[in-house]
């Protein structure tokens, strides 16, 4: 779950654990008081279907569902182990929408194509429209949205990694903030208001929380790598240079995943001051904190 969130735990289905966040409480009783309890269950039943197919994806490509998680946006499905393969991360970010915008569509044809009664043709209708907002805001390019997701596997390549991931990460706040903001601009009576104002809100917190994910993700990933090189694996190893005023929480953020990265310390007048390996460089910022200098780092060593 997210850093410093507790979880409380509600059962297993197969392999996979169930939590629920006590956040979930806040939507709950946002629809009760505004009287549309039956707006939250279509709501919750959608973004569970489309959660579903991120983790059956997720299963067809080789990965295992290791925790289920109901938060205030929808239900989250969490991976057993990083995802290796960008087309892999591309195919599970995209099923979600993907089936969202299908079954928006099919419902809304439905439902204009069949003979219903009242009841059954607004709530044909009405998960329709859910499903078909649901895959458009999704398919925003900002984290931690599925399309967020998809813009890093298609634009990695091609843009530095650390400033990809900040402008994701704000196009999500940007987001948060125009969903809250629309929601207001919608009757309150129409469920649509009540899915957008629930959505803008924890857009915004998982936004944060995806920010101080990334750095224990990126640490994590780190010392992953040295097991691996322990365990007889070839990494290939890269060299970048750095200013000695850049801080360790600043350096961490250049470092190559998928290998081992070594900082060349540089002046004012670009001279080499020193160099600094990942282990050092961790070392260094466990004993003197994240917003350690590199060069103070240095004296370290």
């Amino acid at each position: 779950g997210a850093a410093g969130e507790c979880l409380m735990r509600l059962g297993r289905i197969g392999s996979a654990e169930i939590q629920c966040s006590p956040l979930v409480l806040l939507p709950v009783l946002y629809a009760l008081l505004a009287g549309r309890p039956g707006a939250l269950l279509i709501n919750l039943f959608a973004l569970l279907l489309h959660e579903m197919c991120h983790a059956l994806t997720a299963r067809a490509v080789g990965y295992r569902i290791r925790r289920l998680e109901l938060q205030p946006f929808g239900f989250v499905a969490r991976i057993e182990k990083r995802i290796g393969s960008r087309w892999d991360e591309l195919a599970i970010a995209a099923a979600g929408p993907l089936f969202s915008l299908i079954a928006g569509v099919a419902c809304s044809g439905l439902s204009a194509a069949i003979v219903l009664n009242s009841a059954g043709h607004a709530l044909l209708a009405q998960f329709g429209r859910v499903n078909l907002l649901l895959g458009l805001i999704n398919l925003v390019p900002a984290l931690p949205l599925d399309g967020g997701r998809i813009a890093v596997c298609l634009f990695f390549a091609s843009f530095p990694q650390r400033r990809a991931l900040r402008a994701l990460l704000l196009s999500g706040i940007m987001a948060g903030i125009a969903a809250v903001m629309c929601s207001f601009l919608v009757p309150m009576q129409n469920d649509i208001s009540s899915l957008l104002l629930i959505m803008g809100l924890f857009l915004l917190l998982a936004a944060f929380r995806e920010n101080r994910q990334q750095r224990e993700t990126r640490i994590e990933g780190m010392l992953r790598r040295f097991e691996l090189v322990h365990s007889g694996t070839a990494l290939p190893v890269r060299f970048i240079a750095l200013h000695a005023d850049v801080e360790a929480q600043e350096a961490l953020s250049f470092a190559d995943l998928r290998g081992i990265t070594y900082i060349l310390v540089i002046n004012d007048a670009l001279e080499e001051v020193g160099c600094l390996s990942e282990s050092q460089l961790l070392e260094g910022a466990a004993q003197l904190g994240m917003n350690a200098t590199l060069c103070a780092i240095l004296k370290l060593h």
